[in-house]
């Protein structure tokens, strides 16, 4: 009987994507239409016998032409083989400059990200924030694969925000509040010990009704 199944370890370069997700069944048959396995069936079946199968990262992998399923597999396995884009955004940036950044960063079109903000739901934003991100994209290092749309880029970001606002113990009705004062305290605050005492004035005046009165 003729095999399904590629015999070595394949010879040139060929580019397979790995999207969030993908099952095995997926990535076997994204192997077999790219020319890296014979078959999604020898894919399949060598997954089946190696338990670390299932931790298979998304990513643009470079592999090779005609591979047995089980090169492939540990081709696959192996973070070397793996490209992923790294993303860092710093603190202090409005949101304008950061959907620029992440444009410059990942080659997405920058209308991609105008139009993703335009759906708060879709990004996650609590309802406080009354469809703006502003201050909900967390500053930090992100890796986007190519697969990863704007979209889902900004959404990864918000989810990234109030998740670390929970570990504060930010409640969602405060949110907006505890990030509106934390950018006049950024704003106004040059040295770190300066930030607890411009927070404390803010409070101060804002229990007694008292116009702010801050140069920011």
């Amino acid at each position: 009987s003729v095999s399904n199944d590629y015999v070595g370890a394949g010879s040139g370069a060929v580019t397979v994507v790995v999207h969030p997700g993908d099952a095995g069944r997926t990535i076997a048959a994204a192997l077999e239409k790219a020319g890296v396995v014979k078959s999604a069936t020898a894919f399949v079946d060598a997954s089946a016998k190696d338990p670390r199968a299932g931790s298979i990262q998304p990513g643009t992998y470079t592999l090779r032409a005609h591979m047995s399923a089980a090169s492939s597999l540990a081709m696959l396995l192996d973070p070397a083989n793996r490209t992923v884009q790294q993303v860092t955004i710093r603190e202090g940036l409005w949101v304008s400059e950061i959907i620029h950044e992440l444009s410059a960063s990942t080659g997405r079109p920058l209308a991609d990200y105008t139009l993703a903000l335009q759906d708060p739901v879709m990004l996650g934003l609590p309802a406080a924030a009354k469809g703006n991100a502003e201050g909900y994209l967390f500053p930090s290092t992100y890796e986007f694969d190519a697969s990863v749309t704007a979209a889902d880029q900004l959404h990864a970001m918000v989810a990234k925000s109030l998740e670390e606002l929970g570990k504060l113990g930010v409640t969602p009705d405060t949110m907006q509040r505890v990030l509106t004062i934390a950018s006049i305290v950024e704003a106004e605050a040059s040295a770190s010990a300066d930030r607890p005492k411009v927070a404390r004035v803010i409070e101060n005046r804002l229990a007694i009704l008292m116009p702010l009165q801050l140069d920011s």
